[in-house]
């Protein structure tokens, strides 16, 4: 995998090479390029002409792989994704404590999103066409967007909710079902796209987001009640809560700190304390599966 190449691709920064010919198709291609050169958290606007060129690409052609790529960067950088320096910030934390990967990934990302929405629609731009076959020269590059984007949202979406700024107060009853289905998904899909996006073994650059997702939904698993797949929308809640309130004291975003909180304070009625929470037993966790 070159990930110089996967950067560029998820930044949205980089100008495709122009197509021959003069088509509709190639025409709204070569547009789709121009805006998303100039897209960012701050010019949106820029990124709302991409999008609209790569969906009249898509009205032309419905798989195009490049014109769904284009978009779903443009959608998520409208969001407040900005692709590049999250993937350099979680880069940039390789080896860090993987039980408080919810925490870390809500502090890079909480301060510039404003779109939470945005991220889904990114997603569900790259699940809407045809996935690509094994020999084109853009495959790993579209799974590991994919798989990128998946994972970011499985991590942001509850904590964003349950906490929209990094100085809000911590309310993570006000996670949903729909949140705790979207991030249920996430887990399970974003660990086989990040491999085959690339991420081989754990000798790959980016292991740790791979790691990070098996861990973390390893810990909801375990505790599902019996007879029942992947996690419950309480023990979200009791993660997120946990994981947000780590060491904090100021009593306007967290009533408790993490290490005082006990079982009055949870949903699930599974959890008493946030050590019930096992990363120890999850630390070689496998692919995530319901």
């Amino acid at each position: 995998m070159n990930n110089s190449r996967i950067l560029v691709v998820l930044a949205g920064v980089v100008l495709f090479a122009a197509a021959c010919g003069s088509s509709a198709l190639n025409t709204a291609l070569d547009k789709a390029r121009f805006a998303l050169n100039s897209c960012s958290i701050t010019s949106t606007a820029a990124c709302t002409d991409a999008v609209n060129q790569a969906n009249a690409a898509l009205a032309i052609d419905a798989n195009n792989l490049e014109a769904a790529m284009m978009k779903s960067s443009a959608q998520a950088t409208s969001g407040g994704f900005n692709l590049l320096t999250l993937l350099s910030d979680l880069a940039s934390q390789s080896g860090t404590d993987s039980t408080r990967k919810f925490k870390l990934i809500h502090s890079v990302v909480g301060a510039a999103v404003s779109n939470i929405a945005d991220l889904r629609s990114s997603i569900e731009s790259l699940t809407a066409i045809a996935a690509p076959a094994s020999t084109n020269e853009s495959y790993e590059d579209y799974y590991f967007q994919l798989g990128f984007l998946q994972m970011l949202e499985a991590f942001a979406r509850p904590t964003l909710v349950a906490q929209p700024t990094n100085t809000s107060a911590v309310t993570p009853t006000t996670v949903a079902a729909a949140d705790k289905t979207y991030t249920q998904s996430d887990f399970l899909d974003a660990d086989g796209n990040l491999i085959l996006g690339g991420i081989a073994d754990s000798s790959s650059n980016g292991w740790d987001l791979v790691k990070a997702l098996r861990q973390n939904y390893c810990v909801l698993h375990n505790l599902r009640p019996a007879g029942t797949t992947g996690f419950t929308l309480g023990l979200l809640q009791d993660l997120v809560l946990c994981q947000l309130c780590i060491e904090v004291t100021d009593t306007a975003i967290c009533a408790k700190p993490a290490a005082n909180l006990t079982a009055a304070d949870f949903q699930s009625g599974l959890v008493t304390t946030c050590n019930d929470f096992n990363f120890t037993t999850c630390e070689n966790a496998g692919p995530t599966e319901e």
